[in-house]
């Protein structure tokens, strides 16, 4: 009776662990997909929303080869094309742009 009853427990705090995993992994991915833009391609999307790509600015700069003038560059033209676009946009926005002109 004694062995039901901890194998009962374990399975219960197992099956909670289990719930606040999935509950925490579907809040990170929410939190993760907030961030992209909504007419970004999937290679955008996985750029920006994967851990080497968490900083936009820094993929930005790799795509531009390490030349941060270019990637600035790159950033205030997407600006100067549409005022009042936050930073973060210009740059989803600018690396999307690069790319896209890599794959034509």
């Amino acid at each position: 009776m004694e062995n039901l009853s901890t194998v009962i427990i374990v399975l219960l705090v197992g099956a909670l662990m289990g719930l606040v995993g999935w509950h925490y992994g579907k809040k990170q991915k929410i939190r993760q997909e907030s961030d992209v833009p909504d007419e970004a391609t999937p290679l955008t999307r996985s750029l920006v929303s994967s851990k080497a790509g968490a900083d936009r600015t820094s993929a930005l700069i790799r795509a531009c080869d390490g030349d941060r003038k270019r990637a600035e560059h790159l950033i205030q033209h997407e600006k100067g094309k549409k005022p009042g676009l936050s930073h973060a946009d210009a740059v989803s926005r600018a690396l999307e742009r690069l790319i896209g002109a890599r794959v034509q």
